[in-house]
């Protein structure tokens, strides 16, 4: 491995090398959830069309995947580079209130805490200071350190301390764990350190390097750290710089983990030492630290022989593949350039925008930029009910800015054969952007109410009870109780009681007033009653009049024919709800 290679071509294989991986890795990432049964593997290292099982239980979809096709994890790392070259300076306002909300139309197997956040932030609310700050704060995943290699990459960066800095900056949008955002800085710290390279990398250096100068692991200085983003994490119980530190020592001794199994040699088989990191248990493979301190393990180990780095990590039954292997091949792009990928190089999906991207970033260019504004929710659904009307060979305009032509509209189909609505394919300044269209046939209410991937709850439910309607009340009380074996805590003329919430009633009951009402009626105390209520005025529902009580108020809504909710909030519980 020699220093031969210029700054460009290393900024190039970091790119390349990171979409490889990730195209590579994306069909074996919980191959049992995301391959029909049956079909055949590719060959190891290849690239080969296969078919998405996406959409969660609720709203299964077979979603086609061309060759050499990339997720989230090249997305996210073009929108981090396109917010430095067009934003300049104001680069993280461009990312922040222009990339993550646009993303969301066309992002593909994205991680739930950055789709959380960018619906925040395009809704205009900071996500550490939202109703649902407790999982923001809890997000350690690696969808920050699968995208922050341009700041390290971004030639205009004049320091590694501000490529440290950005790569924060840019996490806290998403995630508020240290584990994300101390295995965001590890990454940048690595790929600044190898695309600096002026002499040969020696077996081992790049995780020698990050043991002896722990530049990444060092606190954020207040200038970097937003005052009111700590105060809501210390709102939790517990101290940054203490949760910080705790997390530095997790790092370093995964790297020197790592470390020991590198200077074993050719002894230390891998999958054995990435187990012990945590990279085949679910509960730890997306972790921002263990992906990290994996990639870097992985390079250091294969460099003399990258293609097998980047296959190993791509084929990890049990690991977060495609994330895994984006790292990896980042830092292997980023030690020997671009030539190792050979023709997967040039079958990548939008492999001549990769390259330009990296070369404009590399080079220190900027490309046209254009006033940042701040793309809004509306903004995204007008797109999508655009879209439903457009034809092939269509203009459209993504709230980023870009222009797009639709060059393909194909009807997806449910593994039970059903229509499961359209992808739309577009072609927006060289990327390909694939947009999902909801199956027209079903409403706008049943897709929010349904969709495992898409909902946010608008206010927790702190407690529920459901209540049955029957004409005679004695037939199914036996019945819940004879048959059900359901335990009965209070009977009454009007109703009997029974554990775990469920309640029948007569249905001349006085619990609800409507005059019309559903067999099925929901008590739900909530947290927030305004924001339940206007989620439900989102959504169409048409929910009654906030009508206030002794203990607080409540509103009833329609959730769908037949069930009919009460939703309250008050300082006690009422009729044992």
């Amino acid at each position: 491995m020699t220093g031969s290679l210029t700054y460009i071509d290393r900024v190039i294989g970091a790119f390349l090398g990171a979409a490889a991986g990730d195209a590579l890795g994306w069909p074996q990432e919980r191959r049992e959830q995301v391959r029909l049964p049956g079909e055949r593997d590719p060959l190891p290292g290849e690239f080969a069309p296969w078919t998405r099982v996406a959409g969660g239980r609720f709203r299964p979809r077979l979603e086609p995947v061309n060759s050499g096709e990339y997720s989230d994890d090249t997305q996210l790392l073009l929108c981090v580079a396109r917010a430095r070259l067009s934003g300049g300076a104001r680069w993280l306002d461009q990312l922040r209130d222009v990339e993550l909300p646009t993303w969301l139309l066309y992002e593909r197997g994205g991680g739930a805490a950055v789709k959380r956040a960018s619906r925040s932030w395009a809704s205009g609310v900071a996500p550490w200071s939202n109703k649902d700050s407790d999982r923001y704060f809890d997000a350690g995943a690696n969808g920050v350190a699968m995208r922050v290699a341009p700041h390290a990459l971004d030639a205009r960066t004049q320091s590694r301390q501000i490529a440290l800095d950005d790569a924060f900056s840019d996490g806290i949008l998403t995630h508020g764990h240290p584990r994300a955002l101390i295995g965001a800085r590890l990454h940048v710290q690595a790929v600044w350190n190898l695309t600096r390279l002026d002499h040969s990398l020696g077996y081992g250096a790049l995780i020698d390097d990050l043991i002896d100068d722990k530049q990444w692991a060092e606190l954020p200085s207040h200038s970097v750290v937003p005052e009111d983003w700590v105060r809501n994490f210390e709102r939790r119980g517990e101290d940054f710089s203490v949760s910080w530190n705790k997390v530095t020592s997790e790092a370093i001794d995964l790297l020197r983990l790592g470390h020991a199994a590198v200077r074993r040699g050719a002894v230390a088989l891998m999958r054995p030492v990435l187990a012990e990191m945590g990279c085949l248990e679910r509960a730890t493979s997306g972790s921002g630290t263990v992906t990290a301190a994996a990639a870097t393990f992985v390079a250091s180990r294969t460099a003399a022989d990258p293609l097998t780095g980047l296959r190993e990590t791509a084929y990890l039954a049990g690991g977060d593949t495609d994330t895994l292997a984006s790292m990896t091949g980042s830092l292997l792009g980023a030690i020997h350039g671009s030539d190792w990928l050979g023709h997967l190089a040039k079958d990548l999906q939008d492999a001549k925008l990769i390259r330009n991207v990296a070369i404009s970033l590399g080079s220190g260019n900027s490309i046209e930029s254009r006033a940042i504004r701040q793309v809004r929710t509306p903004e995204i659904r007008l797109l999508q009910r655009q879209l439903r009307r457009s034809g092939t060979g269509e203009r459209a305009i993504l709230p980023d800015g870009r222009a797009g032509i639709v060059k393909e509209r194909s009807v997806l189909r449910s593994p039970t054969g059903g229509t499961a609505g359209e992808l739309v394919r577009l072609m927006a300044d060289g990327q390909s952007i694939a947009i999902l269209m909801p199956d027209p046939e079903r409403d706008e209410r049943q897709q929010a109410l349904f969709s495992a991937e898409e909902i946010e709850p608008a206010a927790r439910a702190l407690a529920i009870e459901t209540r049955i309607s029957v004409d005679n009340l004695e037939l199914a009380r036996v019945a819940l109780e004879r048959v059900l074996g359901l335990l009965p805590v209070q009977r009454g003329v009007q109703s009997v009681q029974y554990k775990g919430g469920v309640v029948l009633a007569r249905k001349s009951g006085v619990h609800f007033p409507a005059e019309e009402r559903g067999p099925i009626h929901l008590r739900v105390r909530v947290s927030s009653l305004r924001s339940a209520y206007g989620a439900a005025l989102e959504l169409g529902l048409a929910p009654g009049n906030i009508t206030p009580t002794a203990n607080g108020a409540f509103f009833e809504v329609t959730l769908v024919p037949g069930v009919q909710a009460e939703v309250f909030e008050s300082r006690r519980l009422r009729e044992g709800v």
